[in-house]
């Protein structure tokens, strides 16, 4: 009875111990108690830590670890890596220090992570209007695909939805909004065209997955423009917009 009170004790404090981990780093609540005592244990050993990424991170599978010889540094990982092998440069890498704790390398990460593609999002949605200037000619098709091909998936059909969602307001709120709108639908069709014709090209497994996801919002924002002409829609604050 003694050792199952003691042990009764030991298991509330463990509890208690692995609680203040997670409110520390809230990633952790996608842990199990098993993973997270692993992580924690293995803090030195910063290898050990990156299968469970997976858990913490959507998307992030791995790290790409780089060798650093700096005394002192455990670890220097430069971007990150998707189950699909899809890698996405940091913007400042991560060293990992033998005075570092495990949280303070996590949190860097989940911060790094943010401002990473927040970086690559306002550069995908600058660059994408100027790539699409014209999907007419040889050169207009070429930039289309290079931007495309140029930044990671998530990135990319987001710059295109947010660009997209600009055209469509800018039209909706100009005087000649019927006309507006067919320009939007031409643009459209015609980046279609292009990614049409690209993925008819031998490409990496990559590049084509990005490419049908693409095509796929292509054609969805082509279905609700077309909806929105056909049902007259003219004005920004129409409900149906």
């Amino acid at each position: 009875e003694r050792l199952q009170n003691l042990m009764v004790v030991i298991q509330k404090a463990l509890g208690a111990y692995l609680e203040k981990q997670r409110n520390d780093f809230s990633r952790f609540y996608f842990l199990g108690d098993d993973d997270l005592l692993e992580i924690i244990g293995n803090a030195s050993e910063p290898g050990k830590v990156l299968p469970h990424l997976g858990k913490m991170f959507a998307s992030i599978a791995t790290l790409n670890s780089v060798p650093c010889e700096d005394e002192g540094v455990l670890a220097k990982f430069d971007a990150m890596l998707s189950k699909d092998g899809e890698k996405v440069t940091l913007h400042s890498p991560i060293v990992v220090t033998d005075k570092m704790n495990v949280k303070e390398w996590l949190k860097q990460l989940e911060d790094d992570m943010k401002i990473t593609l927040a970086k690559l999002l306002h550069s995908a949605v600058s660059e994408v209007q100027s790539a699409q200037t014209s999907t007419t000619s040889p050169e207009g098709k070429a930039d289309f695909v290079n931007w495309a091909n140029k930044f990671p998936a998530q990135v990319m059909i987001l710059a295109s939805q947010v660009d997209w969602s600009m055209s469509m307001d800018a039209a909706l709120r100009g005087e000649n909004s019927d006309k507006d709108l067919q320009t939007v639908l031409s643009a459209i069709n015609g980046k279609l065209e292009v990614m049409a014709e690209t993925v008819l090209l031998d490409l990496p497994s990559e590049s084509r997955k990005k490419f049908e996801q693409l095509i796929t919002e292509l054609v969805h924002k082509r279905d609700v423009t077309k909806s929105m002409i056909d049902e007259g829609v003219c004005d920004v604050n129409d409900f149906r917009w």
